[in-house]
Order: structure tokens, then sequence, then C-alpha cells
């Protein structure tokens, strides 16, 4: 989800129609803008907030080139690495 109002909006009648731990929410910070880590941050506490499970990946660039290298995978707060 992009944290935008229509998916925030999708996400709040996702949880309203069903059990909340059976809805998903998976927001991908590529990192690209100075605040997309608050833009990831922010959703992953709407989705806490309301009950959904929740992932969180976070791009990893290196210092000479923009081509995406590690992920770090954020499931519920903890962190596996992984590549892409």
């Amino acid at each position: 989800m992009s944290g935008g109002a229509d998916s925030l909006a999708l996400l709040v009648l996702a949880v309203a129609t069903r059990d909340p731990s059976t809805v998903t929410a998976w927001h991908v910070d590529h990192g690209l803008r100075p605040e997309s880590a608050g833009e990831a941050d922010f959703v992953s506490a709407v989705a806490t907030s309301l009950g959904a499970v929740h992932f969180l990946s976070r791009c990893v660039y290196p210092p000479s080139t923009k081509m995406i290298w590690p992920v770090v995978w954020l499931e519920h707060g903890e962190a596996r690495n992984t590549t892409m």
C-alpha cells in the first residue's frame, strides 16, 4: 500500500469488514525521497493500530549506484536480511 488516502481507506474498510488479523498491508520504502522513511513508519503505525498484519520493506542502495542491493524486510518489527 502507498500510504495515500485511497490505500488507507481500503485498509480501514478491509479491517472493518473482517477479522483484522486476516488483513495484510505491505509497504515498500524505495528510499528515493527524503520523506519516504517517515511515510513508511506512518503506514506501519496505522496498520498496527488497526490490528492488521503488516510488512515493511526498505530498499538500501550502495553509495555509488541507485540499483536495489540488499533489502531489509521487517515483519512485525523483526528484521530479516535478504537480497533481491
